[in-house]
């Protein structure tokens, strides 16, 4: 068996028109950081994507989970407190939550919210703002 990855494209619901974050949600290896290699019974490998989307626009935060017996990808679409016209928004992972923290909004302002969503419970809280707090950020990743 050849250890080259495939790729190909595959509709899952959402379709970036402006940069959109994407956020690994599965079980996590030995180093608590990348992926497990293996998966328990039941455990799947999901990732969430985030922001401003071409298929729907009202449809911002997609969960698209592999089925690990076949291979195939599922979306769903979950609440979410992000604008409407959100983009350039980056998303990063830290043990059980994804923090998105700044992006892009209406006419190119550029925004300081910071909301985490916690995996296990799939709920979102927004992070208030208190001092010191970094400058509002868009198209960076981290």
């Amino acid at each position: 068996m050849s250890n080259e990855v495939a790729y190909h494209t595959q509709d899952v619901g959402h379709k970036a028109t402006r940069q959109c974050a994407i956020a690994y949600l599965g079980s996590l290896g030995p180093d608590g950081r990348s992926p497990s290699d293996t998966l328990e019974e039941g455990e799947s490998r999901s990732v969430l994507v985030l922001g401003q989307n071409g298929v729907e626009e009202k449809e911002l935060c997609v969960v698209v989970t592999q089925n690990p017996a076949n291979g195939k990808l599922s979306p769903e679409v979950i609440d979410c407190p992000l604008p409407i016209d959100t983009r350039w928004v980056p998303a990063c992972r830290v043990k059980t939550q994804v923090f998105v923290f700044g992006g892009m909004g209406h006419n190119g302002n550029h925004m300081r919210t910071l909301w985490a969503y916690t995996i296990a419970t799939r709920k979102w809280r927004e992070i208030p703002y208190k001092k010191p707090w970094p400058p509002n950020r868009y198209q960076c990743q981290c």
